[in-house]
């Protein structure tokens, strides 16, 4: 049974570990083909390096291999003045149940701490199953979107 690490990859790290996340991040691009304009490595990378998002990773700690990614961005929006999201735009993960309970944990205390009110996850429905998420519509471009209360 592997051991699993899982952590926000600090700025100066990124060089180190995005061969290995991109791959992850890329399958959820993928997934969803028909979004009118999806991420590109190119933007995520430049979203990374300009602090507007942030990159997160599962490690199997015996194997010695990143086992998935995704990033958050803290976003607003003019229509709910008064929240604050976690945005989590791509997730891609092999083995999520094993480590994936323990991300989350982190994000949630990560969110609150930054001074987020909200979380919202898009595309796969386990967002509702596993955290208790709410179907809260769909995306301009027609993406499943899900939110969820923070706690403070």
């Amino acid at each position: 049974m592997s051991r699993y690490a899982v952590c926000g990859v600090p700025f100066d790290n990124l060089h180190h570990v995005w061969e290995d996340a991109w791959p992850y991040l890329q399958r959820a691009i993928d997934r969803f083909p028909d979004v009118p304009i999806p991420y590109s490595e190119g933007e995520v990378l430049k979203n990374l390096f300009s602090r507007d998002m942030q990159l997160w990773i599962g490690w199997d700690i015996d194997a010695a291999q990143c086992v998935g990614a995704l990033v958050t961005e803290i976003t607003q929006d003019f229509r709910h003045p008064d929240k604050v999201f976690l945005s989590v735009p791509l997730l891609g993960a092999d083995n999520w149940n094993a480590w994936g309970d323990e991300l989350w944990n982190m994000l949630k205390a990560w969110g609150v701490e930054n001074g987020c009110t909200h979380a919202l996850g898009y595309g796969r429905r386990g967002w509702t199953r596993l955290y208790g998420f709410v179907d809260c519509g769909t995306t301009d471009g027609g993406l499943p979107m899900f939110v969820r209360t923070l706690k403070r």
